[in-house]
C-alpha cells in the first residue's frame, strides 16, 4: 500500500493521502507534477509544496492518519451577457 506525504515547506504541515484520492482530483499524474497543482492550505503564497510517496513499514503505519477524499464539491457561478 503506497502512499503520497505531503509537505508545505513554508508552514511545516504535513499530511498523508492515498494516491486513488489524488487520481480522482488532479488525474492519473506522476507524484513530481503534484508539486505545482497542490496548495497549502494555510495559505496560497507558500510556494510549492513537497510531494513524495513512500511505502510505510508495519510500524510506520501505526497511528498514521491518512487523510480520505469525502466528497467534491462543484460550485455553479453564473455568468452574465447582455443583449
Amino acid at each position: 500500500m503506497q502512499l503520497v506525504r505531503v509537505t508545505c515547506r513554508y508552514c511545516k504541515r504535513s499530511h498523508v493521502y492515498r494516491p486513488d484520492d489524488l487520481i480522482q482530483i488532479f488525474g492519473d499524474v506522476d507524484v513530481d507534477s503534484l508539486m505545482h497543482r497542490m496548495k497549502c492550505e494555510g495559505g496560497a503564497g507558500h510556494g510549492q509544496l513537497d510531494v513524495k510517496g513512500f511505502l510505510p513499514s508495519g510500524s510506520e503505519l501505526v497511528g498514521l492518519r491518512i487523510r480520505r477524499l469525502a466528497a467534491i464539491k462543484f460550485q455553479r457561478v453564473p455568468v452574465w451577457k447582455d443583449d
